[in-house]
């Protein structure tokens, strides 16, 4: 998406790709779809903090260098530890918290490019912050609702929620319009739409059963970072990537961090 001429066109193709997937899923198994009536509410909050995490993703693609912003966007599991304690009241032991700024800070690490400073800009910094800011809306909604409805009905009615306020703004502000999803020279594109896609809708699909199961949100956040060394070790033994020394180090205070959050 980041090389795309229009990231908004990647971030939709994905989303609709993985919404067929979940209502085919829901529908295979026998699923009521009209079940989400139940936690209709807790839905649209879920809609709108997606929908903020999505525009201001793709803004932060447009305006920013990924390595440098991607660190703030995925600090989620920080946001949601002090909502939960501004709006529910909720605490959470020191370890715990100790071990998600672990988490968050080895991510920054990994995200560094070597021989770079981290420079700031305020347009794309604060897009960057309202993207972490839309995913804990997101996640703590989700985590409500798991509590009432099956997973793939509840990712279906999302996506679609999300992407047609999506299309609806980037229409109007003429970002994307229909011309940009067919033809031959888009074909590549939507292709690797459907391969991203099916890996967004089977780990975002494990992370709202983790919810039902119980798991709690900040945690099962703070568990998704662990997602950042496997693609460290990936480019490591398969593209090369230079800084491996630093970046395992840093893998290894990432997973310390995970251990003392769930331990804490």
């Amino acid at each position: 998406m980041k090389h795309d001429r229009l990231p908004e066109r990647g971030y939709l193709v994905l989303g609709a790709g993985s919404a067929c997937m979940a209502l085919a899923h829901a529908l295979l198994s026998g699923m009521d779809i009209f079940s989400v009536s139940a936690v209709w509410t807790v839905v649209l909050v879920s809609i709108a903090g997606q929908f903020i995490y999505g525009s201001c993703l793709v803004q932060t693609y447009r305006h920013g260098d990924l390595s440098i912003y991607y660190p703030i966007i995925r600090a989620s599991p920080l946001f949601i530890v002090l909502a939960q304690f501004i709006v529910f009241g909720k605490s959470y032991d020191g370890l715990v918290v100790v071990g998600i700024i672990m988490v968050v800070g080895a991510a920054a690490v990994l995200a560094a490019q070597p021989g770079r400073y981290f420079h700031y800009e305020p347009k794309p910094l604060i897009f960057a912050v309202l993207a972490m800011m839309g995913t804990g809306i997101y996640s703590m909604a989700d985590g409500v609702a798991m509590q009432n409805i099956e997973a793939p009905v509840l990712y279906f009615w999302i996506q679609v929620g999300a992407l047609f306020s999506m299309f609806v703004f980037y229409k109007i502000t003429g970002r994307v319009g229909m011309k940009d999803f067919y033809g031959r020279q888009h074909a590549k594109i939507l292709s690797i739409g459907v391969m991203a896609s099916t890996i967004m809708y089977v780990s975002y699909y494990l992370i709202l059963e983790a919810y039902a199961l119980g798991g709690d949100v900040a945690l099962v956040t703070t568990v998704r970072q662990i997602s950042i060394p496997l693609s460290v070790v990936l480019g490591g033994l398969f593209l090369r990537e230079t800084g491996m020394v630093r970046r395992f180090s840093a893998s290894v205070i990432l997973g310390i961090g995970i251990a003392v959050a769930l331990n804490g």
